[in-house]
C-alpha cells in the first residue's frame, strides 16, 4: 500500500506509506537532511488521496523545492503576524535570558524601549517591520535624541528581534544592518598638569573634609588612579 518514487542517492528522493490507521506521512531528502511532511489523517485522508499528495509532494522536491521547511516557514510567519513588537519586548526582558544579564544592563535596554522605541513602532506586527522601516525609525531617533541614542534604540531592537530568532518566532532581523551613525568616544587622556592637581584634591580630601568625599573614597580614588582600574 505504500508510495515509494525514488531517484538516484545522490538526488532528492521521497517516499509515502501508511503512518499508523490514524494517517499517513511523506519523508523526502534534499541534499542535507531527511525532511518528514504529513499528508493527513484518515478517514479524512484515504491512501488514494495520500498516493495523489505524495505525487504532488515528489514533484516540488524535484523542483528543488523543501515541502516541509515551506510549511514550517508559514507557520512561523502565522504565529508571527499574530504578535506585535511589543509582545516580542515584554517576552524578551522577561526571559531567562534577560534575567542572567545586569540589572543595569536590563534597566538601560527597558529605558531604551520605553522611551524610544515602543511609542514608534511597539504597536507593528512583529512580521510586518521591514529593514527600511528600521532605518527611517533610527533617523527620527538621532533626529529627536541624537545620534547615540539612535544606536541604541538599533541595537535593542536587534537584540529583541535575535531573541525571537531563537524561538523561531521569525526567520529574518529587520534591525541587523551597521550602525548608521558613527559612535564618538566622550574618552581623553588627562595632561600631567591635570592629574597633578587631580592627586592633590584626592590628598587633601584625606585630611581635610567640605571637598565631598571621605578619606576612604580618597585613598580608593589615588588606588584607581595609580592602577588605572575602574572603581567598583
Amino acid at each position: 500500500s505504500a508510495c515509494r518514487p525514488c531517484l538516484q542517492h545522490d538526488q532528492p528522493s521521497l517516499a509515502a506509506r501508511p503512518e499508523t490507521s490514524a494517517g499517513s506521512y511523506t519523508t523526502h531528502r534534499d541534499t542535507t537532511a531527511r525532511c518528514r511532511l504529513s499528508l493527513g489523517s484518515y478517514p479524512r485522508t484515504n491512501l488514494a488521496d495520500a498516493r495523489a499528495s505524495a505525487i504532488l509532494t515528489l514533484s516540488k522536491v524535484i523542483e528543488g523545492e523543501n515541502p516541509a521547511r515551506a510549511i514550517k516557514e508559514q507557520k512561523v510567519a502565522a504565529h508571527a503576524a499574530e504578535r506585535t513588537i511589543a509582545d516580542l519586548a515584554d517576552m524578551f526582558f522577561a526571559s531567562t535570558e534577560a534575567q542572567l544579564r545586569k540589572d543595569s544592563t536590563n534597566l538601560h535596554e527597558e529605558g531604551v524601549w520605553r522611551n524610544h522605541i515602543s511609542p514608534r513602532i511597539g504597536r507593528k506586527a512583529l512580521s510586518d517591520l521591514k529593514r527600511v522601516e528600521v532605518r527611517t525609525f533610527i533617523r527620527e531617533v538621532a533626529a529627536a535624541s541624537g545620534p547615540r541614542t539612535a544606536n541604541y534604540a538599533q541595537a535593542v531592537l536587534r537584540r529583541i528581534y535575535n531573541f525571537a530568532i531563537r524561538e523561531e518566532m521569525i526567520e529574518v532581523n529587520p534591525a541587523q544592518f551597521r550602525q548608521l551613525f558613527k559612535h564618538q568616544s566622550r574618552e581623553r587622556v588627562l595632561t600631567p598638569r591635570e592629574l597633578a592637581c587631580l592627586w592633590s584634591t584626592f590628598a587633601l580630601g584625606k585630611s581635610e573634609r567640605g571637598l565631598g568625599f571621605s578619606e576612604p573614597t580618597a585613598i580608593s580614588l589615588q588606588l584607581c588612579t595609580t592602577t588605572l582600574q575602574r572603581s567598583g
